[in-house]
């Protein structure tokens, strides 16, 4: 046995030519004729007393990709295929024809027999030395500061009450005080107390700073995330389910998105860098893949085909997959004469469909960043970005599927326009306006919001959202909340939308299947408006516990047809 850590040399079975022209010095070849890089290698290798390794250069898979892979390199380095197939291009060159998947025994025949056997056997040996076993839905946090004596858990429990003190006052009411042990449970039981304290570590900085933020999303469900800063909502007082964020059920992190002033938001990811250590945050990326017409305008341009031509038919193409063009030509009459029957049209289109799905190049997610309790590079390949920053190779799916926190730390310039309107109140009228008490359905505001006059306001300012509110007669946060769910595609679609208008004004009887309907729906008129109604049903009328109605929720959102 080859002890571990010993160098090989490395006898490679796909390339016959290019090791002396690459290092002649060492070969001691300088000048003389080539010969085989396998007998140069073996006889550097006895010189050196170091054992030879049989590998193979893999740049595809099987010898018919080879075309294939030309593509993909050519798009990769924006030339045209020729370029690189010149020897000598200052782009590289085309791997060799024998630069694929190779089994054993293809590998063994294209080797001096004089070193065949010794060759294969270490490369057997470093196989059999290398053991790698990856561990997926297996949360990686960073830890939190603690005290002497104080777990995680226990410092969130302590840091959860403060603030509840300074939400509700100092005497707890009992509703909150069972829904706070109820939560603090779950996150222990989940183990997901360090996530919730490195949120809400981020958020004290913001708050430290004077940075306006505000938590979006499901994590408004929790009212240890309203206690620790993270949302501003209470969920209390608009009736959401924590179960709705998070459940027993559940086994992937919870999904925190916080949004802040827009000017301000490079400033809190440079304290998550200087925080948590630049070896340990990234940027998420997003992968931007072929399609159809990308696939067809890439592929043209560097088999050198006119660039009029290629835009012109590319645009003729539909959106989605290249596997669809084919199908399009029966289904678009702009496709009908289609070249596809022709070449160079027809190799164009067969090799776009070989590329379909390929990633073009990555880009860096809107807010996405991750936090790892080590080094990133244990979890994930890196790169940098056009931009400079680094980002992780995995995108936001494979980043949660192999445990990374991934926090989306978002830009809002709402924020900054409603911080800046409060600081000119202050400094024009000498009013202080605390924007975390602000009145709900005051006489103007609500008469602002009937006649729909709210341009300029975030959410609200398109012309459907204002006709809505007119068409409501909204009054105050309530009524914006539910215009703002009847606009969305689902109820508007649907026509629940004007059933909602209809039984508001008095002008259509609510139905109600069964009473226990009444119960779930009553506020909404028998709409189902929100992801909770799904839960509200399920429990009220099915029996489910809420943890169940939110599985239910899940593949209602994901299968639906």
């Amino acid at each position: 046995m080859v002890p571990p850590g010993r160098l090989y040399a490395e006898i490679r079975a796909d390339d016959a030519h290019s090791f002396e022209t690459r290092c002649p010095a060492i070969c001691g070849v300088r000048g003389a004729p080539r010969e085989p890089s396998a007998v140069v290698i073996a006889d550097l290798a006895e010189r050196l007393g170091v054992p030879l390794a049989a590998t193979v250069n893999a740049n595809f898979l099987a010898p018919e990709d080879r075309s294939t892979h030309a593509v993909l390199s050519a798009i990769r380095e924006n030339v045209p295929v020729k370029a690189l197939a010149e020897r000598g291009s200052p782009y590289g060159e085309l791997a060799g024809p024998r630069s694929y998947y190779m089994t054993p025994q293809e590998v063994a025949a294209r080797l001096p027999a004089s070193v065949r056997r010794e060759a294969m056997a270490n490369t057997r040996r470093i196989a059999e030395q290398c053991h790698l076993e990856l561990e997926f839905r297996v949360p990686h946090f960073p830890r939190a500061d603690l005290e002497p004596g104080e777990d995680a858990c226990r410092k969130l429990r302590r840091v959860a009450y403060e603030g509840a003190r300074r939400r509700y006052g100092a005497s707890l009411s009992r509703a909150v005080r069972e829904r706070l042990d109820r939560e603090l449970s779950v996150i222990a039981q989940l183990d997901f107390c360090d996530y919730f304290l490195v949120v809400r570590d981020i958020v004290a900085f913001a708050e430290r700073e004077g940075i306006p933020h505000v938590g979006r999303g499901s994590a408004a469900n929790s009212i240890v995330s309203y206690c620790l800063g993270i949302s501003a909502v209470c969920p209390l007082k608009f009736d959401l389910y924590f179960e709705r964020f998070l459940n027993e059920f559940r086994t992937d992190v919870p999904d925190i998105d916080i949004d802040f002033c827009w000017r301000r938001r490079d400033d809190v990811i440079n304290y998550v860098y200087e925080r948590y250590g630049a070896e340990r945050v990234a940027m998420v990326s997003t992968h931007s893949t072929l399609r159809a017409r990308s696939a067809f305008r890439d592929v043209g341009r560097v088999m050198g085909l006119p660039l009029d031509e290629v835009s012109a038919l590319s645009k003729r193409l539909p959106h989605y997959g290249a596997s669809s063009i084919e199908e399009a030509m029966g289904m678009f009459p702009e496709m009908a004469d289609f070249p596809i029957d022709r070449e160079p049209w027809r190799t164009v289109v067969k090799t776009a469909l070989k590329i379909d799905g390929y990633v073009r190049h990555l880009s860096i997610h809107l807010g996405g960043l991750v936090i790892g309790d080590r080094p990133l590079t244990w979890y994930t390949p890196l790169e940098d970005s056009a931009k400079g920053i680094v980002v992780t190779q995995y995108e936001m799916d494979s980043i949660e599927e192999i445990g990374l926190v991934k926090i989306d730390l978002l830009g809002q310039r709402s924020l900054s326009i409603v911080a800046e309107a409060a600081r000119s109140v202050e400094k024009l009228r000498g009013i202080r306006v605390d924007l975390e008490r602000l009145p709900d359905g005051d006489e103007r505001t609500a008469a602002l919001l009937k006649r729909g006059r709210t341009m300029g306001c975030f959410q609200i300012e398109s012309p459907g959202m204002r006709h809505l509110l007119q068409m409501q007669q909204a009054q105050d946060i309530t009524d914006l909340i539910q215009g703002l769910s009847l606009i969305r595609p689902g109820p508007s679609s649907s026509g629940m939308k004007h059933a909602f208008i209809r039984r508001r004004r008095g002008e259509e009887p609510v139905p109600w299947p069964t009473p226990l309907l009444k119960e779930a729906l009553g506020k909404t008129y028998g709409v189902m408006l929100y992801q909770e109604d799904i839960l509200r049903v399920a429990q009220t009328v099915a029996g489910f516990s809420l943890a169940e109605g939110d599985e239910l929720r899940k593949l209602i959102s994901k299968d639906r047809s």
